[in-house]
């Protein structure tokens, strides 16, 4: 049994086990120590006789139990075993009791020692518990969180953005699971719930005369949702990966922009060879200089640009009034100019996706510029082949960007580039 002079900065700095578990005990009191399981769950522990039979007690669970009231609650029970008492068996409701913590302690050391740890996406987890789940409940008891709170969490994000009240369920859900790992909290809020918004596969892509209609509607918004949609369309990457794009990652010199891992779906490091007209928008963009990002979020919030739901609805508006203007101009009633059919963001990856294809490029090339792990190249190959087909994926997204330039010039078939502010 390891034996340490027990500190509030060596307890901090004591390691979990690989497996199992493990008790270090306390130089200075004996028999008092702290245990730490496999998942990083922290107990006080004292051992004691009573009789001739040696006793374990658990005095409560770290931190919510600091270190001075553990060390407290120690010596009031070996007080009792120098009686000739065994404080185990005393009464449970004068038995030593463990406060529960503030929800945002606990959101924080989820954060911390979990999701900075193991997690691939640390700062996106970290900015939807930021954003979303601290406000609502920071001050409460950690107890204090019923089912009923989570659901009105989730209900009050699913009324205008479905997907990421999935998304923020999935954290909440994990914080609450990770936290009675470490026996922190008895009972998770979100036992038997289930995911607020069904989530459907979706296969649309847009057509030629659709993809003119959102890049030209883009442009009306400007920095930085304007820039974020024509950017998912010439790359055709993540609307998350692109959101979160630094500057850091960005070598203009060399055309390619490296995501690490972390910042992934994957967790695949993953070059982005950038083409004339994306290198065109980079110049366009102001530098902000806050956290690196490229499209940072509104002064004095931490994270990237979060606005998609108000922003799409704006796109979308805009959408609606170039028809309603064409029909005008067209000497037809705007009231009856046709409504775009329902679309997603997401879907401009598929209708690039799709539009490589269309411009012959094979499917595994394809899948290199989307950084999909599976599909025509998978398992060994895949690995071996992840930083491979750089040429490749620059072509495919030069080929593509070239089509789309023609294609919103109105000259199908014409190799261009777009004009500056086009």
């Amino acid at each position: 049994m390891p034996t340490t002079k027990l500190t509030d900065l060596a307890v901090r700095r004591l390691k979990a086990p690989a497996a199992g578990r493990v008790e270090y005990f306390d130089a200075t009191l004996p028999g008092f120590g702290i245990r730490i399981t496999a998942a990083d769950a922290r107990s006080w522990v004292l051992l004691y006789r009573a009789g001739s039979a040696k006793r374990r007690m658990t005095l409560g669970r770290y931190p919510a139990m600091s270190l001075a009231e553990a060390r407290e609650a120690a010596g009031k029970a070996l007080d009792k075993v120098d009686r000739g008492q065994d404080p185990a068996a005393t009464p449970l409701e004068e038995r030593p009791t463990t406060p529960s913590v503030p929800f945002e302690i606990a959101a924080e050391q989820f954060l911390s020692r979990y999701v900075d740890r193991r997690h691939k996406h640390p700062a996106r987890t970290r900015h939807m518990v930021e954003r979303y789940v601290l406000p609502e409940w920071r001050g409460r008891r950690l107890d204090s969180i019923k089912r009923s709170d989570v659901v009105d969490l989730l209900d009050g994000l699913a009324d205008h953005a479905p997907i990421l009240a999935n998304r923020v369920f999935t954290v909440v859900r994990k914080l609450f699971n990770w936290l009675v790992e470490r026996e922190t909290l008895a009972v998770s809020p979100c036992t038997r719930l289930r995911p607020p918004s069904v989530e459907r596969s979706r296969d649309r892509v847009l057509s030629d005369d659709e993809l003119r209609e959102v890049w030209a509607a883009a442009g009306t918004l400007g920095y930085p949702l304007g820039n974020i949609v024509r950017l998912l369309i010439l790359t055709g990457q993540r609307r998350s990966e692109v959101t979160w794009w630094r500057w850091s990652q960005t070598d203009e010199k060399a055309a390619a922009w490296t995501m690490p891992r972390d910042g992934t779906k994957n967790a695949r490091d993953h070059v982005v060879p950038l083409s004339a007209a994306v290198l065109e928008i980079l110049e366009s963009i102001p530098r902000l200089d806050r956290e690196d990002f490229l499209f940072p979020g509104r002064a004095g919030a931490r994270g990237a640009f979060n606005g998609f739901s108000r922003g799409k609805q704006r796109l979308d508006d805009a959408i609606a009034e170039a028809r309603r203007a064409a029909a005008v101009a067209a000497g037809e009633d705007p009231d009856e100019a046709p409504v775009m059919p329902p679309w997603t963001l997401h879907d401009l990856r598929r209708t690039a996706a799709t539009g490589m294809a269309r411009l012959a490029v094979p499917p595994h090339v394809v899948e290199a510029v989307l950084n999909h792990v599976s599909g025509a190249v998978s398992g060994v190959a895949a690995v071996y082949n992840r930083f491979a087909y750089l040429d490749e994926k620059r072509s495919a997204l030069e080929a593509w960007s070239r089509y789309v330039n023609a294609l919103v010039e109105n000259q199908p078939g014409n190799v261009v580039l777009l004009r500056r502010g086009a």
